[in-house]
């Protein structure tokens, strides 16, 4: 999922940071997350609200869920 999420952040650059973490590290981070499953996409919005992928995905999947959680938020 590393290149995948290396396209991604190159192609929201004005838009979102991509962060990575190792859950195993990060316990505690990753249960304020509330991660459920490895591997996980966590969306953090300004108001702290977030949306979550969690399980493997491919490119499109990624692109097509950033791209309505990031309408979602404009549009609120």
């Amino acid at each position: 999922m590393v290149p995948i999420m290396v396209d991604v952040s190159k192609q929201y650059v004005n838009q979102l940071n991509v962060i990575k973490i190792d859950v195993d590290e990060q316990t505690q981070l990753a249960q304020q997350l509330e991660v459920t499953g490895v591997p996980s996409l966590v969306l953090l919005g300004r108001s702290g609200t977030k949306s979550c992928l969690i399980g493997g995905a491919d490119a499109d999947e990624i692109n097509h869920w950033l791209s309505n959680q990031l309408n979602h938020n404009t549009t609120k």
